[in-house]
């Protein structure tokens, strides 16, 4: 079975959490290879809304498997000396600086807090799914 499909005969948590498992063992495993994005039904039917979020899990995934840069300025020895008294590793500059390219944004996934997301609608992953397909197919 390929990375991005399930044996899951719906768009359901299922699918979902057997693509993101799929394309992690795939990406632990090194291979480059990640086929089947989108399939349903151990691969006999296709679905956009599964195709939609492979793409998104494929982001994740690509981030995590990046690795992380080990030097001395990863390491960041005098962060640690100058931060650690007041405890303000995150707001310091060194910190600031790498933010933005470290972490990982999810187009689809929810990142807010809960009343931000309540104030927004309070779509669930299927629906936000839906509703790119709708933009994209437009």
């Amino acid at each position: 079975m390929g990375a991005g499909c399930s044996d899951s005969h719906a768009f359901d948590a299922q699918a979902a959490a057997e693509a993101g498992a799929n394309m992690a063992i795939a990406a632990l495993a090194g291979t480059p290879f990640v086929d089947n994005l989108g399939f349903l039904s151990g691969g006999r039917t296709g679905s956009l809304e599964m195709l939609t979020l492979c793409d998104e899990l494929v982001g994740w995934t690509n981030q995590m498997s990046v690795g992380c840069t080990v030097d001395a300025d990863a390491i960041a020895f005098d962060v640690v000396k100058r931060a650690a008294p007041e405890n303000s590793f995150l707001t310091d500059q060194h910190t600031q600086d790498r933010y933005l390219s470290e972490n990982w944004y999810p187009a689809l996934f929810e990142r807010s807090d809960a009343e931000a997301w309540l104030e927004n609608g309070s779509a669930d992953l299927q629906a936000r799914i839906r509703a790119k397909l709708s933009e994209i197919l437009d």
